[in-house]
């Protein structure tokens, strides 16, 4: 899923927190407060910046080369 559903962003309202979870530990290793889809966006960015220095991203594409997903929570 790269987008939530017109539905859910009804739902979720004008901000919401969430959290981008390392499938490999089940660890949180990034929390962040969205509006529309901007969970999606840490992932889009990662594609485009493979060798980012920063953190969150260099654990994204980490995770993806390690064949896994990265979850993401909604709260």
């Amino acid at each position: 899923m790269d987008r939530f559903s017109e539905k859910t962003l009804l739902s979720l309202g004008d901000y919401y927190v969430y959290g981008l979870i390392d499938h490999r530990n089940k660890q949180i290793f990034y929390i962040g407060k969205g509006t529309k889809n901007r969970v999606f966006e840490h992932e889009k960015e990662s594609l485009d910046s493979p060798n980012s220095e920063k953190l969150k991203l260099k654990t994204i594409v980490d995770i993806k080369n390690s064949g896994l997903e990265v979850e993401k929570n909604h709260y």
